[in-house]
Formats: C-alpha cells, sequence, structure tokens
C-alpha cells in the first residue's frame, strides 16, 4: 500500500477552535497520587506522601479512556476502549512485560485518585514552567498551572482547584 501526501491547504495552517481541542480531550482528568515506588532512590528524592503521579481521563469524542504515565524510563500513553479499561485483568499487570487491560483498577490501587476538572480557559495559552519530572509532565497535559515540583505540592494544588479525593481510604498517614 503506498503512502501519498497532500500539500496542505491554509485551512491546516489555522488552528482549530478552542471548542473544538476541548471536545478532544477529557473534561475530567483522575490523577493518580502514587505512595510507592519500586526505586529506592525514588523514594528518597520525592519526600512526603506520595513518590510519583500518573493520570488518566475519558475522551468522549473518541469513547475510548487515555492513560498518560511519564515513567523513568519513557512517558506511556495508551488509549483503551471502556470495556478494556474496566476489566479485572487476566494476568498481574505490568506496562513492560505486555498489556493486559485492568488500568482503572491498576491505577486506582497504586494510590489516591483525585478528580479534577480540565481547566479549560485558552487552550493555546502557554503553560511554560522549568523542569521536568511527574508533575510537570502530568500539571502540563490535563491544563493545571502550578510551580510545584513534588507530588504532595501537587496533591494541595488539585485539591486548591475544586479536586476531590476518589478513594480516601488510600490515603497515608
Amino acid at each position: 500500500m503506498a503512502l501519498t501526501f497532500s500539500p496542505p491547504s491554509l485551512a491546516d495552517l489555522v488552528p482549530p477552535p478552542a471548542a473544538t481541542v476541548a471536545s478532544q480531550m477529557p473534561q475530567t482528568w483522575f490523577v493518580v497520587f502514587h505512595t510507592a515506588t519500586k526505586r529506592r532512590w525514588l523514594h528518597w528524592l520525592a519526600l512526603g506522601r506520595f513518590k510519583h503521579v500518573s493520570c488518566f481521563g475519558w475522551v468522549d469524542s473518541a469513547q475510548r479512556w487515555v492513560f498518560f504515565d511519564p515513567a523513568l524510563e519513557r512517558a506511556w500513553l495508551r488509549l483503551v476502549p471502556d470495556e478494556v479499561a474496566a476489566e479485572l485483568p487476566a494476568h498481574i499487570f505490568d506496562i513492560k512485560a505486555g498489556y493486559y487491560g485492568g488500568d482503572i483498577g491498576h491505577y486506582s490501587s497504586l494510590g489516591v485518585v483525585v478528580r479534577v476538572e480540565t481547566q479549560i480557559g485558552d487552550p493555546f495559552a502557554p503553560n511554560v514552567r522549568p523542569g521536568r519530572g511527574c508533575v510537570r509532565d502530568v500539571a502540563r497535559l490535563i491544563g493545571i498551572k502550578t510551580w510545584a515540583l513534588r507530588p504532595d505540592a501537587f496533591f494541595r494544588r488539585c485539591l486548591a482547584l475544586g479536586g476531590h479525593v476518589m478513594n480516601p481510604e488510600r490515603m497515608p498517614r
């Protein structure tokens, strides 16, 4: 099968309207604040109750869940149909060994899940902050402007923006 490319038209150079962009992303995000990490040095570096941050959300126009995990080795991004994301995994979940489904249950078991409404505003407005890491990557993806570098500070910011803890029984002491 041969691939063909057509030259861009003037319409391709104009960004889509903000309403179109907003309909193509989750309107609600579930931010997962992981309470543990397998890497000892990262456990020490991430002072506080939470050690890592990832997120997932429902994209209505695509009828898919999007899962984002900015891990150390690479950023994992998956689009998963509802029936697969909600099912119980057939095996112990290991993203590196293979995908078995059951993402919602898996991520919910890793720590505290905070439901945060997408910060709509201008989707084309800059959201640049220095640094990289799980907190920065998740904050930029879901549209939260924050100076937080560590998961605990980001947790407080999400709650300040109206976030709601979905599984309070998982809160570390």
